[in-house]
């Protein structure tokens, strides 16, 4: 990859196309590895885990006030990696990784291949809050 070019994984949420830089990503598993917990926290599913080590994982609906239903077809848990903690969130159908080139970023989209894709920073997904009640839940 040049220097002017990232790798993202786009996915949908919602009926929305997304998408995170691909360097977050640590892993994308299978529903069944979540475990519900309601009241955990007020956007906190319930918890998954990834090699043995246990994490949280986000409903990414209410942290981007999206329409609340049912979820894809495919769902999946997205793994990422937020200043050295683990945290997930539901896709409901990941795409796949994708490069794009700097010009192909406009106004917090990108554009150039299918749909443009709205990306996400790592804060809107997990914030200071969000890291520090994953202290609490481990």
């Amino acid at each position: 990859m040049d220097s002017g070019s990232k790798a993202y994984l786009t996915f949908r949420v919602a009926h929305k196309n997304l998408a995170i830089e691909a360097c977050h990503v640590r892993a994308v598993l299978p529903m069944e590895g979540l475990t519900l917990y309601p009241g955990i926290g007020p956007a906190v599913l319930g918890l998954a885990s990834l090699s043995g080590q246990f994490f949280p994982v986000l409903d990414l609906r209410a942290k981007l006030d999206l329409l609340q239903g049912s979820g894809g077809r495919d769902p999946r848990i997205v793994v990422i990696v937020v200043r050295d903690h683990l945290a997930g969130f539901i896709a409901d159908r990941v795409a796949s990784v994708h490069t794009y080139h700097a010009r192909h970023l406009r106004n917090g989209s990108l554009f150039g291949i299918g749909r443009p894709k709205r990306l996400l920073r790592m804060e809107s997904i997990v914030n200071e809050q969000d890291l520090a009640s994953f202290c609490l839940i481990r």
